[in-house]
């Protein structure tokens, strides 16, 4: 498999000799590997010199160099439209920094699910928290390293040549995405792939598969994008090389399968007997529209509440499929569901492991944009 290195570059140069330097020490299996910068215009070559400094001995360095300012979401589709060369591209943005097994994993999995038309693409990144709501997210295991979220990586990604054109043939319909059921925070978005990515697995019911362990970190650097330095997402690194990893079949069981909202797919759980069909909105960041299922279970306070469950195990999923009684998540018919105000107390109950700067932070960027929009 012929596998480059994309990198999407604009104006951040010490981001970018960090992630370099990364990419020197990692593991390429003696493969021939090629490393392509796709510049964006900036106004200055400081970030051309830094990369035409650069001595890259795995393969070719090549070269785009966009001529006028084409923002990072059609940078992100330039570089993804270069599996027409390549069997596969690895997409890099200039803030991360890779560990010594990315290429290794990368490859391993791009073969495991090349022809597994589920998959939309492979992460190198593994997320601590949501990208919706910022609360702590703690997928099922198994002693395999692999699972599956319809939420694209955007922190160091895989995309094969038919995940990337299949995306790509979905793109060019035109599709109206606030007629899909992805979260609206995410149809807010502006001049973002990502959100468009992620309407489209909704559309076509396909998921990326993410690792257990990050084979990437991401620091938060300044850029167009993000106003300031934050670890919010910096996790910590694997430090394997050359590992044999367990993939997970995506025909298994649906523990390991989650929705753009991070929670479990719909499920049948059994209590007292009796079985429910449910969405869960565990996070409380689902609407009416959103719920997919005849029962739900939330932790927003139901008055018509069948059953109510603890939040003791993590997973939080735990709780429920063990039916262990409290009174933190609520089983209700979707019919009865209320968008009740979500407990303060609750949310910092999944959010406790974030720091207060951080959650602060996070909030109060989601807080000012919201009122921007109004200005």
């Amino acid at each position: 498999m012929n596998i480059s290195i994309v990198i999407p570059c604009y104006n951040r140069t010490q981001s970018l000799q960090r992630l370099l330097l990364s990419l020197q020490e990692a593991y390429y299996q003696n493969d021939k590997v090629d490393l392509i910068f796709s510049i964006d215009n900036s106004g200055t070559n400081n970030v051309q010199k830094v990369a035409e400094d650069f001595s890259w001995k795995f393969g070719e360095k090549k070269f785009i160099l966009h001529h006028t300012n084409i923002g990072l979401k059609n940078n992100i589709l330039a570089c993804g439209d270069l599996v027409e060369i390549y069997d596969a591209v690895i997409v890099l943005e200039d803030d991360l920094y890779v560990g010594k097994d990315f290429y290794h994993f990368a490859k391993q999995a791009a073969l495991y699910y090349m022809e597994d038309s589920n998959i939309a693409g492979i992460s190198l990144f593994s997320y601590r928290y949501a990208e919706i709501g910022y609360f702590q997210f703690y997928p099922f295991r198994d002693g395999k390293d692999t699972f599956f979220i319809q939420w694209p990586s955007s922190w160091g990604q895989l995309w094969t040549r038919e995940q990337w054109k299949s995306f790509r043939a979905w793109l060019g319909q035109n599709k109206d995405i606030t007629q899909i059921n992805i979260p609206v925070e995410v149809k807010e978005w502006t001049h973002s792939w990502k959100k468009f990515f992620i309407a489209y697995m909704v559309d076509m019911n396909k998921f990326f598969v993410y690792p257990y362990v990050s084979f990437t970190n991401e620091f938060g650097t300044a850029g167009i994008h993000y106003e300031g330095q934050g670890n919010v997402n910096t996790v910590d690194l694997f430090m394997g090389v050359n590992v044999e990893y367990r993939f997970r079949d995506f025909e298994e069981e649906s523990l390991f399968k989650y929705d753009c909202f991070y929670q479990m797919i719909d499920k049948i759980i059994q209590v007292d007997s009796i079985k429910y069909n449910v969405c869960f909105d565990l996070y409380s960041t689902k609407e009416l529209q959103n719920l997919t299922a005849d029962y739900v279970v939330t932790a927003r306070k139901q008055s018509n509440a069948i059953h109510t469950f603890g939040h003791t195990h993590i997973p939080f999923e735990y709780n429920i499929l063990r039916a262990d009684i409290g009174d933190f998540f609520y089983l209700v018919k979707r019919e009865n569901f209320v968008e009740s105000e979500f407990d303060i107390d609750k949310k910092i109950a999944l959010r406790m492991n974030l720091s207060t700067k951080d959650m602060i932070k996070k909030i109060g960027t989601k807080i000012k944009k919201k009122f921007m929009r109004y200005l």
